[in-house]
């Protein structure tokens, strides 16, 4: 009995898995379907998010063979946004455009100079860290880590890394407009640009600089001298004098002597019988329609000082000789009563006034920021203001970091200048030395002065000073003012000492 029963149900092994007897399913199947969906990240054409955005796009969807290219283009527009999707606006969404799709935001955004650029950018200006904390610790060695493991991929050898880091750290000191054109330059090419063709196009572009300025003074030389001397003003007017409507003689009516001899009543009745301004003694108006300036001297009120009831007659000649001035029709003497008409002219010289030359106090000094970033720049002390100012573009070319601090400015006069936002932390040490070194807070200004010395000045008049080495070696120099010291640092940066010379 039990060998039957052996053969219709064989033993079963103690080493045998109870599931051989069942077919495995698909691992791979079983896992995918098991996933959550993978989602892309939208691209909008930032350079920075490039990477990322291709190497998951290619590993996604790009390289997977399951998919046709109707499909690939489908999930290439729906991922693109900005900028990016303005690349592929007008391509169609068929099969055969995806290759196209494709090669065309690569020709936008694929650029080894470009990002070779970002990543130095990253490295060059990561963030100092102000105290011990471990949170910053971590983010500044991570965004290391990404900057150096992107910069491995780029497959650059290390005198290839090398010469980048060159390129970049010396493009970042040109000026703006420097900047810009040899970022126009190098944009010619993606790949990244060698030192010796940066060195070559500072090179053409300092000599081009050259011939430009050279060519500008010798103009402005050549204007000048052919420049005629210039008359400041010159103006001459005819008047035709009436004659007096009391005497019959040339002369204005108040300078009359039968008017002025008249009580101050008298005087009155003569302006209503000849229908005169009670204001300006004018013929041609009324008193309500004069727009004269002038009034009685002793009252104030709308009328002539001729007319006014408490003159008497012991200042009637001083105001007959002070009648000219109150009014504007007034200005003819009673000596010009001989001639029939008079030609009035007023000249002035054709020569201005010299100036004694005044240089105000300039430095060249070395302005810091907390990041570490310097620049050698042109300043002016002013012991009249309470703080230290910084122009907006110094600001920039430092990339300095900002923060908050409203302040109302008031110039000379009471003048409002302004109000302003915006300060940072700076240090100021001199062109050629590390110290001493004073920081403070200064205000950011969008520009600080128009101070200019006059081109060619002389400095003879300060030969007492000849031995010592001066902050600005060219005080008569056109440069711009980047920095105005003020009364928070001029008693720190001034030594010791006192030198005058002779006044002039």
């Amino acid at each position: 009995m039990a060998e039957c029963l052996e053969e219709l149900e064989p033993p079963v092994s103690p080493t045998t898995s109870f599931d051989a007897s069942f077919p495995r399913a698909n691992a791979s199947a079983l896992s995918l379907s098991h996933l959550p969906p993978i989602q892309l990240p939208p691209f909008d054409g930032k350079c920075e998010d490039w990477e990322q955005f291709r190497n998951r796009f290619l590993s996604v969807i790009g390289e997977n063979k399951d998919l046709t290219n109707f499909t690939k283009m489908h999930f290439l527009k729906s991922c693109l946004k900005g900028r990016a999707l303005e690349c592929v606006a007008d391509i169609a969404v068929t099969g055969d455009n995806f290759e196209l799709a494709w090669q065309s935001l690569i020709s936008r955004f694929e650029s080894k100079r470009r990002l070779l650029s970002l990543h130095l950018s990253t490295l060059i200006n990561l963030p100092t860290i102000s105290k011990e904390s471990s949170v910053e610790l971590l983010a500044l060695r991570d965004k290391v880590n990404v900057a150096i493991s992107s910069l491995k991929n780029l497959k650059r050898t290390p005198a290839e890394l090398w010469n980048d880091l060159l390129v970049h750290l010396v493009a970042q000191t040109l000026d703006s407009v420097t900047r810009k054109a040899w970022n126009v330059k190098s944009s010619d090419t993606d790949e990244p640009p060698s030192f010796d063709d940066l060195s070559k196009f500072l090179h053409s572009r300092a000599r081009a600089l050259e011939e430009f300025s050279r060519n500008t003074n010798g103009k402005t030389l050549s204007t000048k001298s052919s420049t005629p001397q210039r008359v400041n003003a010159a103006t001459a007017t005819k008047i035709s004098q009436t004659s007096c409507p009391l005497c019959k003689a040339k002369h204005f009516f108040s300078a009359c002597p039968t008017f002025i001899r008249g009580s101050p009543s008298q005087r009155r009745d003569l302006v209503k019988q000849h229908r005169r301004c009670f204001n300006c003694l004018s013929q041609n108006h009324a008193a309500k329609e004069c727009k004269s300036t002038f009034s009685c001297r002793t009252c104030q009120q709308r009328h002539h000082s001729l007319l006014h009831e408490t003159s008497d007659s012991s200042n009637k000649a001083n105001s007959s000789a002070s009648a000219p001035s109150d009014s504007p029709a007034i200005s003819q003497s009673s000596e010009s009563a001989a001639s029939s008409s008079t030609v009035q002219s007023l000249f002035t010289s054709a020569r201005a006034a010299a100036h004694s030359q005044i240089l105000l106090a300039t430095a060249w000094l070395t302005v810091r920021a907390s990041s570490g970033r310097a620049l050698v720049v042109r300043a002016l002390l002013d012991q009249g203001s309470e703080m230290t100012f910084i122009s907006e573009q110094l600001a920039q070319t430092l990339r300095i970091t900002r923060f908050r601090m409203p302040v109302s400015i008031a110039a000379v006069g009471c003048v409002h200048a302004g109000n302003f936002g915006k300060a940072a932390h700076i240090s100021v040490s001199p062109r050629d030395s590390l110290s001493p070194s004073y920081s403070t807070t200064a205000l950011i200004l969008p520009k600080l002065t128009l101070y200019a010395p006059k081109l060619g000045i002389d400095i003879s008049p300060f030969a007492h000073l000849s031995d010592l080495k001066w902050a600005d070696s060219d005080p008569g120099s056109s440069e711009s003012i980047d920095v105005i010291l003020g009364a928070d640092l001029y008693g720190e940066v001034l030594l010791d000492g006192v030198r005058k010379g002779e006044s002039s």
